[in-house]
This record gives structure tokens, sequence and C-alpha cells, in this order.
């Protein structure tokens, strides 16, 4: 029996003890031929996946190598758990051996969630708008919203709220891993504090008075709206100038919104005082005669006199003019 490492032509002649000879051949073929040896990953390691399978070609046993491995049996496929350089050795039927590498990746990234709100609660936005991002990085598949007096549609990136509190968004990327971020929305519905006065009544001294709004110390004040007869707003201040006795109000509006009112009511003092002249209007030459007018006010004469009675020597018409407390003013002549 001979060993041969090489395939070829193989001749044996056998002698037999009376001398004869006989010859016989063989041709001895070979394989030596490596498989071709393939190894690829199924996925990315992720929030997703928490193991890849490895998947192995061309041969009839595999061997694999390589960090947080399980392979069961010698089958073509194991199972990773860790990123890293994976090796297999794939075994022929010719029991020749050839290696595959693959690298497995991993991304466990979470999407960078931020949450804002449109701004507080109040008489002119009973909701408000909470917008979420996920930042310019890992794409976004889900937006979750929780808390009081939510309404999200489907899994879009904003919300619509309409009572106050803490409110959290949970983002998802597109590699399965989340993040959270939360905002507080507050309430605000706080009424400003209105008053209205007036400076005083109308009278004939005083044809017009001043209205003065105010919003007190509440929330701060953004407009004042008058209402009444003969009225005239100072611009959009919280004063207004009136000329008829009435009821006047005005709506005070806050930051907030929300609104409050006050009214004030100016009456009037036009009366004309009555007044009446008495007196002679017929005298002698080298005489004279008096004049009295009657009545309450402040008195002058034609003549600059102001007290009630004056004496006339010369012919002529004497007017008086009789000025009330309201400053109007009545005229007499005699």
């Amino acid at each position: 029996m001979w060993l041969v490492t090489a395939p070829g032509l193989y001749s044996v002649t056998a002698t037999a003890a009376n001398g004869c000879t006989a010859i016989t051949t063989a041709t001895l073929l070979g394989n030596r031929t490596l498989p071709t040896a393939t190894l690829i990953s199924t996925s990315t390691l992720n929030c997703l996946n928490s193991d890849v399978v490895l998947i192995a070609g061309a041969g009839v046993h595999y061997f694999f190598t390589g960090p947080g491995l399980s392979q069961s049996g010698p089958g073509n496929t194991a199972s990773v758990q860790q990123p890293g350089l994976y090796s297999v050795q794939v075994t022929g039927s010719n029991g020749c051996t050839a290696t595959a590498t693959t690298t497995v990746m991993s991304d466990f990234t979470p999407p960078a969630a931020t949450l804002q709100t449109s701004g507080p609660i109040g008489c002119t936005t009973p909701t408000v708008t909470l917008t979420a991002s996920g930042g310019s990085g890992l794409p976004v598949t889900s937006y979750r919203f929780l808390g009081p007096g939510l309404n999200q549609s489907g899994t879009v990136q904003t919300a619509t709220v309409s009572q106050a509190g803490t409110y959290t968004v949970i983002v998802t990327g597109a590699n399965g891993c989340t993040n959270v971020a939360t905002v507080t929305v507050i309430e605000n519905r706080t009424a400003p504090t209105a008053s209205l006065t007036a400076t005083g009544i109308i009278t004939c001294a005083n044809p017009t008075a001043l209205l003065t709004a105010s919003g007190g110390s509440g929330p701060p004040v953004v407009s004042y709206s008058f209402s009444g007869n003969g009225l005239s707003q100072l611009g959009s201040s919280a004063m207004a100038l009136i000329s008829q006795a009435g009821t006047y109000s005005v709506v005070v509006t806050g930051a907030t919104g929300c609104t409050a009112s006050a009214s004030v009511s100016v009456t009037s003092n036009q009366t004309v005082p009555e007044i009446g002249v008495s007196g002679s209007t017929t005298f002698c030459e080298g005489q004279s005669t008096q004049l009295t007018v009657m009545g309450n006010g402040t008195i002058r004469w034609s003549t600059g006199a102001t007290t009630p009675t004056i004496s006339i020597s010369a012919n002529g018409i004497f007017s008086v003019t009789l000025t009330g407390s309201n400053g109007c003013v009545a005229v007499g002549s005699r």
C-alpha cells in the first residue's frame, strides 16, 4: 500500500513466485477547490432589532466567530447581539475551507425631542397648539402626546390642548429609539379691574367733561372701548371727552384677552339764571333814577358796575348780565 498526495495515473506490477508478472493502472482524480464563502447580516442593531441574523453560504459546514454570537449547530445562520466584526469558516463538500467576514453596525441614537406651546390659554385663546420636533438628525416616524385636555390627530407633530397642565411628547425615530420632551401650559383668564370716572358735571362754564378709564393693577391693558352719546375718545387712550349728560360705559381688554366693563352717569346744569330789572325809566333834568337787577349770580352792568342797584342820570339803554354759579348768563336791560 502506498500513500499518494497528488492526482495522476498510477500503475502497479505484481510478480508471482514463478516469475510471471501482471500490471494494473488507476487514475487518481483531485478536488482541492475552495468554497466561495459569503457572509451577510440581515440588518443593523438598533432599538427595533435587539439581535441580527448572520447568513453564510457556499458550504456544508459553518463555524462562526465574533462577539455576542449565538450559533445553533453547524448550520449557516447565527444571531448576534453586539456590533463588531464577525467571521465564518465555510467547509465545502470536499473538506476544503474558506473564510468570510462582515461588520455588524449599531444605531441607538435617540431623536432630539423638543416641545413648544403657542402661548397661554386665555379668554381669546381657549385652545393652544403644541408643536413637537425631532431635530434635524434621524428621521422621525411618530409623535405621541400625553396630557389632560389633549387632541391629536394621528401621529402628527402637533396637538391642541384646552386645559392647563404639563404635556409630554414621545418622539420615535426611524431606528425605533425614543426621546421625551415636556412643556407646561399655563392658563390666564384674569380680567382687568375696570373703573370709569368723570371730571364733573356739564355746565355752561364747562361744556365738556373728561372721562378717564382704568384697568386696575391686574393684567396689562391693551385697549379701551368707550360708548355713549356725544363722546369722542382721545385716540386709543384711556380718556374720552363728552358734551352731553348721560350714562357712559367703557370695555377694558387685558393682555389675556379677558374684558371688564364699567360705567358712570354724568349730569348737566346749563340752566340760565332768572333775571329782572326794575326802576323808573323817566326822571327830570338834573335828577337821577335807580335801576335794580333781581336774580342770583354775579352782576355786571353795562356801566361796569357790579352792584345790584345803580344810579342813572343820563338818557340811554342800560343792560346788565347775571352769571349763575354754573357759568350760564342771563341778560336784562332797561
